[in-house]
Formats: C-alpha cells, sequence, structure tokens
C-alpha cells in the first residue's frame, strides 16, 4: 500500500464531521412534534402581510419533513462516503466525487439564480451575498474533486498487491 496522504483523511475527516453534524440536525427537525412543528409554521402564516396567499399548513409541514428526509439521505451518504475515504476504500473516493460533482451543480446554480433574479431591485445586498457563497462553495468543491482524480491520490485508492 502506498503512503497515506494527509490531504485524504482531512478530507475525509471533514465530510465525516459536517455530513455528522447535518444528519443529526435533519433526525432533531423530523422527530419534531408534530402538532409543534404546525404551530411554528402558523405562527409564521399569521405574520405574513394581509392578501398574500398562504399554502395549507399540513401540505407545507408535510413538503418540509419530506426535504428534510431527503437531505437526511443524502448527508448520512455523505458520512459513510467521508468515513470510507479515510479508510481508503475504492467506492468511497468514487461516491466522494460524486458528491462533490453534486456541490460544484448547486453551487453554480445560486449563482445562476443570483444572476437571473439580478433584475430584483429587492435584497440586492443579500443576493450579492448568495452568489459569492455560491461561486466559493463550488470552487471548493471543484479543487477538492480535482485532488481526489490525480493520479498520485488514485493510487491509495487501489487494492494492495499480493
Amino acid at each position: 500500500m502506498s503512503q497515506r496522504s494527509l490531504f485524504v483523511t482531512v478530507a475525509g475527516c471533514i465530510f465525516a464531521v459536517i455530513a455528522g453534524f447535518g444528519a443529526f440536525y435533519c433526525l432533531l427537525f423530523l422527530f419534531l412534534p408534530q402538532d409543534q412543528l404546525m404551530g411554528l409554521v402558523k405562527d409564521q402564516q399569521a405574520s405574513m402581510p394581509k392578501g398574500m396567499p398562504t399554502p395549507d399548513a399540513a401540505t407545507l409541514v408535510q413538503l418540509m419533513r419530506s426535504l428534510m428526509f431527503g437531505v437526511f439521505v443524502v448527508l448520512a451518504w455523505a458520512l459513510l462516503s467521508g468515513i470510507g475515504l479515510v479508510k481508503r476504500k475504492p467506492w468511497a473516493r468514487l461516491s466522494c466525487v460524486v458528491l462533490l460533482t453534486l456541490g460544484v451543480v448547486l453551487g453554480m446554480l445560486y449563482v445562476l439564480i443570483g444572476l437571473a433574479a439580478g433584475s430584483l431591485s429587492a435584497g440586492q445586498g443579500r443576493l450579492g451575498a448568495v452568489m459569492a457563497f455560491g461561486a466559493a462553495f463550488a470552487a471548493l468543491c471543484g479543487v477538492v474533486l480535482y485532488r481526489l482524480n490525480t493520479a498520485k491520490v488514485k493510487q491509495e485508492f487501489l487494492p494492495p498487491k499480493a
């Protein structure tokens, strides 16, 4: 087995820690009592301007729970991939490549949404921050993606020779 690089270990640990905290947060949200979540949604809807249409609270709560479950699944996948990356499992490197590619696409989506909404006058300061965050996130994912695809890193994930 070739020498282990610090980059792969740190990237795997960061993947695992961030995904672990995110998955924990999702579980906290998913196990929030239905009536408590319904009360929060109704309070939020009551504070909206009069005459503005609001969706049914029960439908909104179901949508929020479904979205959070989907995020939980992706974060659980990222957690397992981060642990596998630290253990130098070949499937984990490919899994992290897929996750990072999704990260680049998501970051660029934030930038494109910001550009498309640029003609609106409301929230220009926040819009610039969202675009900057999206660009930085896409760039960071791209750099890690590039490094995981270098020959030196790929060599760490080859099966040991007998």
